[in-house]
C-alpha cells in the first residue's frame, strides 16, 4: 500500500489546530480532577447604593430587603441600601417588605459606583 505525501504547507495550519487544542485544556495530576476550567470571569464588580421609596407617597421606607442574586442587603431607618461587590453589567434588582409588592428591575451598571432609588408599591387588599 503506497502512502500519500502531506504537501508541506498543510502541516503548518494542521501543527497550530493541534497548539490551539491543547493550550485551551488544563491536564491535571490528579486522575479525577476535571479536564476543562473556564476562565475566570471578566465582569467588573460594582456597586449599587440607594433609597427604597414609597411608590406613591415617595416616603423613604427603612426595612425593606433589596438583593441582586445572592447579594442582600435590608435599608436602614432613612431607607438607604448597599450591594456591593456585584459582577456583570446588566443585573436584576429585586425590592420587597412585607405589604408591599415585590418590586423587579432590569438594572445597568454604568459605573463602578451606581446610585438606583428603588420603589416599592402597597400591596392592594
Amino acid at each position: 500500500m503506497r502512502r500519500l505525501p502531506l504537501p508541506r504547507r498543510a502541516l503548518l495550519p494542521l501543527i497550530l489546530l493541534v497548539g490551539a487544542v491543547a493550550s485551551c485544556h488544563t491536564f491535571p495530576n490528579e486522575p479525577n480532577a476535571t479536564r476543562w476550567e473556564p476562565p475566570p470571569a471578566q465582569d467588573p464588580l460594582g456597586n449599587i447604593t440607594g433609597l427604597v421609596l414609597d411608590q406613591v407617597t415617595s416616603q423613604r421606607i427603612a426595612g425593606a430587603r433589596v438583593w441582586v442574586g445572592d447579594v442582600v442587603s435590608i435599608s436602614d431607618a432613612n431607607g438607604n441600601y448597599n450591594l456591593p461587590s456585584l459582577r456583570g453589567n446588566q443585573v436584576l434588582i429585586q425590592a420587597w417588605k412585607e405589604g408591599f409588592d415585590t418590586t423587579r428591575v432590569s438594572y445597568q451598571i454604568l459605573s463602578v459606583n451606581s446610585v438606583y432609588n428603588v420603589r416599592i408599591r402597597t400591596q392592594e387588599r
